[in-house]
């Protein structure tokens, strides 16, 4: 009973946390936690460029991709609990990368890990203004047709996914949930982490322009350091490779 207690617990943290069956003693885990609406496959090519001792493990949250039929988680909490609760069975280091949304959720685990006696090596944030910054613009509350029109400004939705109105449908609940967890989060302790901060933006991305990116240096009790780069809000995807080669070297001066 016990050994099929644990089979089962192993199945659903392998189902919320991707790639934990590859990590060996001495490994770094890098916990990748993706934007609204994306899913684990975001980051299927830095599993091919990270080598060891990193081992990349993103995120899938329930609604994304093999996990569609499930409900949307709606609390930030209930996500970040779910995530330490992994995190805390393990005695790997680990290093936090989160892009937009991703970001928020970060914060809020590694505030977790804290309280429980743990932190990560490293935080990565990308692409997201700090918390004491609100949204400048909120869209999870509007009608289907003019939630559609608004996604096509966000470059992460897929084309064929915005021309198919049928498959879209399928696929509304999550990303009005995503958008909904994202706009309505709100940050009960501003407190700095205790890890190091190492913040990305891009110079055409108007949400998280230079400023805001500056700003997550007053949310760190270490050290912080800063990169803006060309591009939109998916600037990680459009200069992926000089992306990747910027967050390899922040992970190597923490190793």
């Amino acid at each position: 009973m016990v050994h099929f207690y644990r089979r089962k617990k192993l199945v659903m943290e392998i189902k919320l946390i991707k790639g934990l069956e590859k990590i060996e003693k001495n490994d770094i885990v890098v916990i990748c936690l993706p934007h609204a609406g994306g899913g684990a496959s975001f980051f299927n090519s830095w599993s091919k460029y990270f080598k060891k001792p990193y081992v990349i493990c993103p995120v899938q949250l329930p609604g994304r991709e093999e996990r569609i039929v499930e409900k949307p988680m709606e609390s930030m909490t209930e996500i970040a609990s779910q995530i330490v609760d992994i995190l805390m069975t393990l005695e790997n280091d680990f290093i936090l990368f989160g892009h937009s949304m991703g970001t928020k959720m970060l914060f809020e685990v590694e505030k977790l890990l804290e309280k429980n006696g743990r932190m990560a090596k490293l935080a990565v944030v990308s692409a997201c203004p700090p918390p004491d910054r609100l949204e400048s613009e909120k869209i999870a509350h509007l009608p289907d047709d003019r939630f559609i029109e608004a996604l096509l400004n966000y470059d992460g939705i897929p084309q064929v996914l915005l021309e198919n109105r049928q498959l879209l449908d399928m696929f509304l609940p999550m990303l009005k949930a995503d958008f909904r967890l994202s706009e309505d989060y709100v940050c009960e302790d501003n407190t700095p982490i205790k890890c190091p901060i190492c913040a990305m933006g891009a110079n055409q991305d108007y949400d998280a322009l230079e400023p805001a990116i500056k700003a997550w240096a007053s949310y760190t009790q270490d050290d912080f350091s800063y990169r803006m780069f060309e591009g939109t809000h998916f600037y990680i995807k459009e200069k992926e490779q000089e992306v990747l080669s910027q967050i390899k070297e922040y992970f190597d001066k923490v190793n």
